[in-house]
């Protein structure tokens, strides 16, 4: 079986695995508690924390420790609401789940979307169009890669703009980190991302804090974390995060360059293939390993079914929200509901090598061919020998 889903995960790294048992062996004490053998592991945590600070060009003592991007950017936004009872937010119209929902929850009328494939001049009118009538936001929310297309915003001008305004600024990282070389997020005033995304356990996620704007809390406990993330520390987890993040710096622009160029050509090929196929954000920036697209025939819970029959694993947009059959991400791009309906996502690893990524479209091509309409506008599948 071939799994080309790994925008919902990735299985863990040999190198984080490997951290991540020895640590369960020899490293399994309660950090918090008062014992020496418990105070070397608080110290591996703080090693941990300054290896993967350095990796990403921050200051350790900003990093936080958290299930991953969901409960950051909870976090985050909750904080941001007690800061600022009746403050305003300005966000892209591509954003994760767990950001629109917080948002619903703690800015009710009171978010204001921006398209993030418009130039980037657009967003800065925006922004201050928003300062100049009084509503200047008390957050700007960007997602670095969006998850179900993988459409790359243009994060690090927007990071600069809100800087020069004054306007604090946080990045949803979780699909760039690992699928991007590594950049400096000093300038990001906040930003969360998961570590199963690149290779690390579920359920470890780090979260980037700043508390020039407004104080930054979460659970009520203990106060590890800053006092901002309650709950014991897992080092296992964090120890085998920091190895799956060293593994994730070794791409390099060289390496993410080749990529796109092969998967530019898979997708002419496929559209070669499957005359009438709709592929979803082609003429924007996107990620080297996500291609989302919809078949001119079938359902997309059929095609899914199909290709796992084959041997292949596949998504259908975000796995969050596999149930629904709107997304407001294609909404955003524009995409007629009808054939967003259709929406599947392919998202590869870094070990998938060409000759995987062609029988993927052989796959997807014998597949093609066994569906039909019928008269009643359903699919069928038929076999083919």
């Amino acid at each position: 079986m071939l799994y080309f889903d790994a925008n919902a995960t990735v299985p863990m790294t040999h190198t984080a695995r490997v951290a991540w048992n020895e640590a369960q062996d020899t490293a399994w004490t309660n950090p918090s508690s008062p014992t020496r053998t418990s105070a070397k592991v608080r110290a591996q945590i703080e090693e941990s924390r300054g290896l993967i600070a350095d990796l990403l060009g921050i200051d350790s003592s900003a990093l936080v420790f958290c299930s991953g991007a969901t409960e950051a950017a909870n976090i985050i936004i909750a904080s941001c609401a007690r800061g600022n009872p009746q403050g305003h937010v300005l966000c892209s119209s591509m954003e994760h789940a767990c950001v629109r929902e917080s948002l619903k929850l703690h800015f009710p009328g009171r978010v204001r979307f921006f398209n993030p494939t418009l130039p980037v001049s657009d967003f800065q009118q925006t922004l201050s169009g928003m300062q100049k009538n009084g509503v200047s936001p008390c957050l700007v929310i960007a997602i670095a890669a969006n998850n179900e297309t993988g459409t790359l915003l243009p994060w690090i001008d927007y990071a600069r703009i809100c800087r020069h305004s004054g306007v604090p600024f946080f990045a949803d990282m979780a699909q760039w980190i690992g699928k991007m070389p590594l950049l400096s997020l000093r300038d990001v005033d906040f930003f969360c991302c998961s570590g199963h995304k690149f290779g690390a356990p579920k359920g470890i996620g780090i979260l980037k804090v700043s508390g020039k704007f407004w104080a930054v809390t979460g659970q009520r406990g203990g106060g590890q974390e800053h006092g901002i993330r309650s709950g014991t520390g897992d080092y296992p987890a964090i120890h085998a995060l920091a190895r799956a993040l060293e593994s994730a710096a070794q791409l390099d622009e060289e390496e993410v360059f080749v990529r796109q160029t092969q998967k530019q050509s898979w997708i002419h090929e496929l559209k070669k293939r499957i005359p009438g196929v709709s592929i979803f954000g082609e003429s924007l920036p996107g990620l080297w390993n996500t291609i989302a697209f919809a078949p001119p025939h079938g359902s997309r819970t059929d095609w899914i079914i199909e290709l796992e029959k084959r041997g292949f694993l596949i998504g259908s947009g975000s796995a969050c929200s596999s149930a629904q059959t709107g997304s407001h991400v294609l909404d955003a791009l524009g995409v007629d509901p009808s054939i967003a309906a259709r929406a599947l996502r392919i998202s590869g690893m870094r070990g998938h090598s060409p000759e995987d990524w062609q029988a993927l479209l052989d796959a997807i091509q014998d597949t093609a061919a066994g569906f039909v309409h019928t008269q009643s506008g359903l699919s069928e599948v038929i076999e083919i020998d």
